[in-house]
């Protein structure tokens, strides 16, 4: 297969450079890589074999590799391609010729990747309740800290061919001290503040042995999820919305909307005011961090290191399922929160469903299947017919397999119970997922007892 595929992509190409190709014969502008002073042209034919050439060669790449998702290899492939062509060393020819020709292209594409996957420290600005202001957190490797603090440890490389940096930009940042001296130092003083926006602190990821736009992605995952988890300490859901990474997607804080009634206009907002935490507030919650620390510690280490804990897979289904959890509490349906709700519940519990989702929170919960557990919605609820109704009558299942189609159904109070028990639920396997010590198998939390 790779062979062939190689074989003719090296026949398109010399075919598009040969100096009289037709590019009238083509669809698109031609498409070319620059190699030095003259231009790789590849034809379509010559893209789609890329292409899938491509495709197998990261399919069957050997592990221990560097990290690299699909699109990002096959991009870089067509610039090695295009190198290794007018170096003469793409070859096509007998088996034993196109075998070493593979060979060769392979060993160049994975230095390329090599030079692209290095240890990388992604520092993301965050809004939070304002814990912070008690020290530094470190949730295993992540470490977060106030903007100020971040600040005052970061350095720039200096630029031989510009201006020597103001040692002020630092202090234009926090909006403190002078002016900057130098049209350099402004402009990185700008462009950070402009990044930070109005965050108060910044969680730092290191990850190792991935390509750069894919360590950015999975540190991002990573520092969702430290937040996530911090959200879940709270204990209040509406918090999920009020902490989050600071980018393009941040909800202002004055949000207006309009409407019209009897043909005259109407103006209104939605706040969205920072949740901050009173002083005596930030000292509990950071003794309920302390509390949980080894648990934190285990999830965010099995998320970026597999092989320095024990039960990496529980660690990541159990950070999947705070996902899930979390997006939901973020979700402005109520329908579609529930469904999301649901299926945090359904992966903790490695797919179980009703059935497994009940005998889950039956264990974590330590309660019987008839008991109360929720009051104050007109009826004292069982756990039983909490799960029956998230999951299967009206929630989860209804939503997502299109039982439930009328959209004025009201699902608030349902995701409400969802909200609840799903964050119990999640706190207390957290807790036991850190001293557990059995299989690391999809279904533990199921039965895993505290200690």
């Amino acid at each position: 297969m790779l062979e062939n595929e190689l074989g003719l992509l090296i026949r398109e190409l010399h075919r598009a450079n040969c100096g009289d190709f037709d590019w009238f014969s083509e669809q698109d502008f031609p498409n070319f890589v620059a190699v030095g002073e003259v231009q790789c042209h590849f034809t379509s034919a010559a893209l789609v074999s890329l292409t899938k050439l491509g495709r197998e060669l990261h399919r069957n790449r050997d592990l221990p590799r560097k990290r690299i998702e699909q699109d990002a290899l096959i991009r870089m492939l067509r610039v090695v391609v295009a190198h290794a062509f007018f170096e003469g060393v793409l070859i096509a020819g007998e088996a034993s010729v196109m075998r070493s020709t593979k060979k060769t292209l392979k060993e160049r594409l994975e230095a390329e990747i090599d030079k692209r996957a290095g240890r990388v420290t992604h520092v993301f600005p965050i809004a939070t309740t304002g814990f912070e202001k008690a020290g530094p957190l470190t949730m295993g490797p992540v470490e977060l800290i106030t903007v100020r603090q971040w600040i005052e440890q970061v350095h720039v490389n200096p630029d031989p061919n510009r201006e020597e940096l103001d040692p002020a930009w630092k202090q234009a940042v926090l909006g403190v001290g002078a002016q900057v001296l130098n049209r350099r130092s402004e402009e990185i003083s700008e462009t950070v503040r402009y990044a930070l926006g109005n965050s108060g602190a910044v969680l730092r990821v290191t990850v190792d042995g991935f390509e750069t736009a894919f360590s950015r992605k999975f540190g991002r995952i990573v520092a969702q999820c430290c937040l996530d988890i911090l959200s879940l300490l709270h204990r209040v859901p509406a918090v999920f919305k009020k902490q989050g990474i600071f980018d393009w997607n941040s909800r202002p804080l004055y949000a207006p909307f309009f409407y019209e009634m009897d043909g005259f206009l109407g103006i209104d907002s939605e706040p969205n005011l920072p949740y901050r935490l009173t002083s005596s507030q930030i000292v509990s919650l950071r003794r309920c961090f302390n509390d949980f620390q080894g648990s934190i510690d285990k999830v965010v280490f099995g998320l970026l290191n597999q092989g320095v804990v024990r039960n990496p897979k529980l660690c990541q289904r159990w950070s999947t399922a705070l996902n899930w959890y979390a997006e939901g509490c973020r979700e402005p349906d109520d329908a579609v929160a529930v469904a999301k709700i649901g299926t945090a519940l359904d992966v903790l519990s490695g797919g179980g469903e009703e059935h497994g989702i009940l005998n889950m929170l039956l264990v974590l919960l330590e309660k019987q299947e008839d008991q109360s557990v929720i009051e104050g919605y007109g009826e004292s609820l069982t756990l039983k017919v909490v799960v029956f109704r998230l999951y299967k009558q009206a929630g989860r299942s209804g939503v997502l397999h299109g039982t439930h189609v009328d959209r004025t159904k009201s699902f608030d109070e349902l995701r409400q119970i969802g909200e609840i028990i799903a964050g119990r639920a999640l706190l207390e396997s957290l807790r036991r997922l850190g001293s557990y010590e059995g299989a690391d198998e999809d279904r533990a939390f199921r039965t895993m007892v505290a200690r």
